[in-house]
């Protein structure tokens, strides 16, 4: 077992794997020569996750409206409820947008904006069309992030995988692997082995969550993606005392529930100072569309501390699309 593919598991996948290896005969030899004992994450709260059955592609990196809980199609979701957005809009079943306005009481450029928004984050997997070369990127979602009593907090999805580490007991181990005979210890040591990589794979992406809460609080609460804080994956790394290789594969495919009830890939809580600064630009140049770009830019330094040339602005926003002012 290669512990990069171990590291890029979806958490399903790795609930099946962590429970064939908890049914072997060997867990329980272990656990009862206390070598080994299972021990609760200390804040691994469980929820069940309220859109099952959906998985982000990679076209939900472009979207910006999966981060902003002021977005039109977040509040249009949240009006509807999770019901009605379940069976009208994520259900199989085909139904027009006119007996989706009728149901909802939204007017059909709502339903029709909604739909687009879905269709583009979202994709149902047993309707996905063939690809043609390489399979898109699917992001799976591990837990959710709420905010209770005014500070984020983690809610896995999969029981199975958080419902506690792997915790060695060195000396125990080796008194245990001592009494075996030869070619027993050097199974049971493979078999160890698994259940370390195992450990690894849930410890690591655990803290790596809560160091993404710290750092992204205030986004977070406030759902305004402007908010985010530069962060890269090496500084992350290092504050999980992990390799940054290790990083970029554990959340490489990876999405969070933000407290909203819209899903991103956690890559969106690891932005480059570039980033967030040609994203704050197109939202602040969609909002004051009668601003020049040196209006933009004093607006940037006033409001969010980011220093950019006028140059620097005029070029994100070109990137982004957007004209200059009175032409967008």
């Amino acid at each position: 077992m290669k512990l990069a593919r171990l590291l890029e598991m979806s958490d399903g996948e790795l609930a099946v794997m962590a429970g064939k290896l908890e049914r072997d005969p060997r867990f329980e030899t272990l656990i009862g020569s206390g070598a080994i004992s299972v021990k609760p994450f200390g804040r691994a709260f469980f929820a069940t996750r309220k859109f099952a059955g959906q998985s982000l592609t990679n076209a939900a990196e472009g979207v910006s409206a999966l981060l902003n809980a002021n977005a039109k199609p977040v509040a249009l979701m949240k009006r509807i409820g999770q019901k009605k957005l379940q069976r009208l809009f994520l259900s199989d079943s085909p139904i027009p947008d006119a007996q989706r306005a009728k149901e909802t009481g939204l007017s059909s450029a709502d339903v029709q904006l909604l739909r687009r928004f879905l269709d583009e984050v979202f994709v149902r997997e047993e309707f996905a069309a063939k690809p043609e070369a390489a399979a898109p990127k699917v992001f799976s979602t591990v837990a959710g992030i709420v905010v209770d009593e005014g500070r984020p907090s983690l809610r896995f999805f999969n029981r199975e995988v958080w419902k506690g580490r792997y915790a060695i007991d060195d000396d125990q181990l080796k008194v245990h692997l001592h009494g075996l005979p030869g070619e027993e210890r050097e199974r049971m040591q493979k078999y160890i082995a698994r259940l370390s990589h195992v450990d690894r794979r849930k410890t690591t992406l655990y803290r790596v969550l809560e160091t993404l809460m710290d750092a992204q609080s205030a986004f977070l609460i406030s759902g305004d993606p402007c908010r985010r804080q530069p962060l890269t994956q090496r500084s992350l790394a290092t504050a999980v005392d992990a390799d940054p290789s290790v990083i970029n594969r554990l959340i490489s495919n990876k999405a969070i529930a933000l407290p909203w009830g819209t899903e991103a890939p956690i890559k969106c809580l690891v932005p480059s100072g570039k980033t967030l600064a040609r994203e704050t630009v197109g939202s602040l140049a969609k909002e004051r569309a009668e601003l020049s770009d040196e209006g933009l830019r004093c607006l940037l330094a006033k409001q969010y501390q980011i220093h950019l040339s006028r140059r620097s602005v005029a070029q994100y926003r070109w990137e982004l699309g957007l004209g200059g002012r009175g032409r967008r």
